[in-house]
């Protein structure tokens, strides 16, 4: 049996598994939902069922069996299965065909949804609701990109609710990283990849696979961290600012200097002719690289918040040694933006200052002007998370839609958010003001990993919008663009694209008339 049949076989099979469950799990066993509310419209009785499917992802199914056994704790008379599938183009498949089915109550997956909008019940009232021995609603719980994310391109209505959040970052082995050389700016960084060079230990690995591309996070990050967060995001929906700071539709927003200065830097460490990266990277497997780190071969790796829950099926107790989740560094360029920043050593001690809480416009080996310290700090607060696709929908046509809301409402709970962050799969509940730190204060592996994760969650600002909005970069992707990865790392010379070479493409690419025809179709109307 050739690979090819092989894969395609086991995916139709999966598919017909699928089927036969949506076919044979039966709704005639199901108990339709019976509420009883108080005149204050608090529920004070609930019974029924609430079927709900998770694509299992990094996270597993751990973290939503534990809080479904909350949930029967609070409601026992309500009865709860979950079908969890490893394949997202399953969930995704059965999501979209919601309108003619009704087998589930609730959906959790990453899929991308802002288009079948229709299909999906209305969940304002969700982000609105505020539990009895609780001080804020939902919305004013949630951190403002995943309240952003909820709210749909056409009318602001939520149909959509993040239920996950995932910090990115630079997974680093702590034997082979000395905590006291963690680089704050990409000139540090590539300082340490030197240095590990030196001392025979390989840097980075990554994987060639075409849906693991993490370096387009950190490459992202140094964007925006260049662009400053406002810049970023207007580019991303084809504007520009202006001397006076108003901004206008221009097709320059494709290529500004903050990308290029952020793919030159990505070529820098991911080229093979440096000799930072594991030599036959573009040619491994996502899991294959991840076991490579995991086993001590590799110092760092570009990855989440999942990682360890994701592979602890391999490493049951985790690797043999000690690994954290780095902040992306500042990009060092970004002193070409600030008038009283020197060199790379005054920004470094600036940084450091900034991490340490101080608000001081001078101190050890800086001296800067309020202008350049509100730059760096708003760079280095930038953390590339993702929760603008992972989430849950009711169907319209759900049984039980008011107890499907109730347990999206007992996920937001202090209860719900304490329960994910017990389980420790490497989500979190997207919600501001919340120590997750409080939960990993051990001293084993999966306690400071997700210790640093916490706290690169806790201490940045998510920047990244959401998926719809994303134009200029959705007009990348459909224009044909290979990963970050495989455009600077290829062993091979001549499948590699230079940093300049990649930006001038771009730049040829975005004729006024693509501009304008592109950003038509993503709802952006160009007068």
């Amino acid at each position: 049996m050739t690979k090819l049949f092989k894969s395609c076989f086991i995916a139709l099979m999966a598919v017909v598994v699928s089927f036969a469950c949506f076919t044979g799990c039966g709704e005639q066993s199901r108990e339709k939902e019976q509420i009883s509310t108080d005149e204050s419209g608090q529920i004070t009785n609930v019974s029924g069922s609430l079927n709900i499917r998770l694509w299992e992802g990094g996270f597993g199914k751990d973290y939503l069996n534990n809080i479904v056994k909350g949930f029967k704790a609070k409601y026992p008379k309500v009865s709860v299965s979950v079908n969890a599938n490893t394949l997202r183009k399953v969930v995704f498949q059965e999501i979209v065909g919601t309108s003619s089915r009704a087998e589930y109550d609730v959906y959790i997956s990453d899929s991308l949804l802002s288009d079948y909008v229709e299909q999906f019940e209305d969940l304002t009232d969700v982000l609105d609701y505020k539990w009895t021995n609780e001080s804020k609603t939902i919305r004013e719980k949630m951190d403002p990109l995943s309240v952003e994310i909820a709210q749909t391109k056409n009318n602001d209505k939520t149909y959509f609710l993040p239920t996950s959040v995932t910090p990115y970052g630079i997974a680093y082995n702590a034997d082979l990283v000395d905590e006291n050389e963690i680089p704050v700016t990409s000139d540090e960084f590539i300082k340490l990849c030197k240095s590990l060079k030196q001392n025979s230990i390989t840097p980075i690995i990554f994987s060639g696979d075409v849906d693991c591309n993490y370096w387009t996070f950190i490459y992202t990050t140094w964007y925006a961290q260049y662009q400053s967060v406002e810049e970023f995001r207007m580019a991303e929906v084809g504007k520009v600012r202006q001397a006076d700071g108003s901004y206008v539709y221009d097709k320059s927003s494709a290529y500004l200097d903050g990308e290029l200065k952020a793919m030159q830097l990505c070529e820098e460490i991911l080229s093979p002719v440096n000799g930072y990266i594991y030599n036959r990277s573009t040619g491994t497997g996502f899991i294959t690289a991840q076991i490579k780190f995991l086993d001590g071969e590799v110092a760092m790796m570009a990855n989440g918040s999942w990682m360890l829950n994701e592979m602890q099926d391999l490493y049951p107790d985790g690797p043999a040694f000690k690994f954290r989740l780095m902040k992306v560094p500042v990009i060092s360029d970004i002193k070409d933006r600030c008038d009283s920043i020197a060199d790379d050593s005054e920004l470094s001690a600036l940084i450091r200052a900034i991490d340490s809480g101080s608000t001081a416009l001078m101190g050890d080996g800086y001296d800067v002007n309020q202008a350049d310290f509100d730059r760096v700090k708003e760079a280095r607060s930038i953390s590339y998370t993702l929760s603008s696709s992972y989430g849950a929908v009711i169907p319209k046509i759900a049984m039980n839609k008011t107890i499907a809301k109730l347990f999206l409402e007992y996920m937001y709970s202090d209860e719900g958010i304490e329960i994910v962050a017990k389980t420790g799969s490497g989500n979190f509940v997207p919600v501001t003001g919340y120590s997750y730190d409080n939960y990993y204060t051990g001293n084993d592996t999966e306690s400071i990993f997700l210790s640093s994760c916490a706290d690169l969650y806790e201490n940045s600002q998510s920047f990244f919008d959401r998926y719809d909005k994303q134009a200029i970069s959705q007009l990348c992707i459909d224009a044909g663009s290979v990963t970050i990865e495989r455009q600077f790392g290829s062993l091979n010379a001549s499948d590699r694209v230079s940093a300049l070479d990649s930006y001038n493409n771009k730049k040829a690419m975005f004729t006024e008339q693509y501009f304008r025809d592109a950003l038509y179709k993503f709802g952006y109307h160009i007068d």
